[in-house]
């Protein structure tokens, strides 16, 4: 086969696999299955990608043979499938051109619109055409549904559009197409009330300006922001109530809960091992926890069984110390590698999703997991180079 086609299938099915990634996982794989086949056939592969793919996979056969050993493989298999794609994804992107790469973006920022529009359309729907009592979004438990989307998900991958629009800037011939991304993940964010999102939106500027413009320039439009985000916060009730709700979130239980079953577990080393272990060990946390607010609400974690919230505290239980070594070593080399190779604008994509894994067991969803492999892809491989858009 031509190698042109080869090139042109491999670049299509990449294509597809960032716009299909906010809309369809099953899609995502196929995607992802045609694009390893093109890139194993494919001569001369240009290989950039080394420092993620070697390091996720000694973080995924470290957590495989930790789940062997301590439990069931039949048990844990759901976990092992979602994370496979830290094997695969890693090596495509490595063999991708940083050209192709960057236009990929630009097809993950549409996917991502779709779900913002259907998530407009629901809050449409819900508040126009739907009978019955109307409940703020910032704290009604079937927000979800209204959106058609999950909360944190839609607030980060809004967020995520937003950071692209910035960082791919000078490659739109026409200012009015990031403009419109902009706005529009704002607004979705604002509709929503979803803080983190708020929060790495506001540090993103931060970091942009910081970068972009000179210590006096920086002062008056960091002066600009954050004036226009305090008013957002005083003049928006609802996303001044759900900051104020963050003493109540359930994250602190959880995560309260997590201290405990790690202490218990004694096995500090390499952890619990086992993904299905932890989760019983919370419903057994969730029964024995005293201190909820009312029954409704312990009934609503036993039927949830929160995870921790936390992948950073989900990996120090299941591997213990040398599991979250493992899966931090990648972060901490890629931000090395950014200071070193001085892409400092490259550090907002690996802010935006370090922060997003503070909050959400981010790899226990395959969505997740194409997330996270591609936003640490694209902060190595675009840092190789001193500017993003090369």
């Amino acid at each position: 086969m031509n190698n042109k086609i080869f090139l042109k299938i491999e670049s299509w099915s990449y294509y597809l696999v960032m716009f299909f990634l906010p809309i369809s996982l099953f899609l995502d794989n196929l995607f992802l299955g045609i694009l390893l086949f093109v890139v194993l056939l494919k001569k001369n592969k240009p290989f950039d990608n080394k420092l993620v793919t070697y390091s996720m996979f000694l973080f995924f056969i470290y957590i495989f043979f930790n789940t062997v050993l301590k439990d069931s493989l039949i048990l844990n298999k759901e976990s092992i499938i979602k994370i496979l794609p830290i094997l695969l994804l890693p090596f495509c992107l490595g063999n991708l051109s940083k050209k192709t790469l960057v236009k990929g973006c630009f097809f993950l920022m549409i996917g991502i619109v779709v779900i913002q529009i259907n998530a407009i359309l629901g809050i449409i729907d819900y508040y126009y055409f739907t009978e019955g009592n109307k409940y703020a979004l910032k704290n009604y438990s079937k927000v979800n549904e209204i959106i058609r989307y999950e909360r944190p998900y839609l607030g980060f991958l809004s967020a995520f559009n937003f950071i692209l629009s910035l960082l791919f800037f000078k490659k739109f011939k026409k200012l009015i197409f990031p403009i419109l991304i902009s706005c529009l993940a704002i607004i979705i964010v604002i509709l929503i009330s979803a803080r983190l999102a708020l929060i790495i939106i506001f540090f993103s500027c931060l970091i942009y300006l910081l970068n972009k413009f000179k210590f006096k320039n920086s002062i008056i439009y960091l002066t600009l922001l954050t004036s226009l985000f305090v008013l957002v916060f005083l003049t928006n009730q609802s996303i001044k109530a759900r900051f104020i709700q963050i003493k109540n979130d359930a994250r602190l239980i959880t995560w309260r809960g997590a201290y405990k079953i790690f202490n218990e577990g004694e096995k500090y080393i390499t952890g619990i091992g086992s993904q299905k272990k932890i989760n019983n060990l919370y419903v057994n946390y969730y029964n024995a926890y005293e201190n909820y607010q009312s029954l409704d609400e312990k009934k609503r974690f036993l039927k949830k069984n929160y995870n921790t919230h936390n992948q950073y505290i989900n990996e120090l239980l299941r591997g213990g110390f040398m599991g979250l070594f493992l899966f931090l070593l990648p972060q901490y080399l890629i931000i090395r590698k950014i200071f070193k190779n001085n892409s400092f604008l490259n550090y907002i994509l690996l802010f935006s999703i370090v922060c997003f894994l503070t909050v959400e067991n981010v790899i226990q969803r395959q969505v997740g997991v194409y997330l996270y492999i591609i936003i640490l892809s694209l902060s190595n491989i675009l840092s190789s180079s001193n500017k993003c858009n090369r």
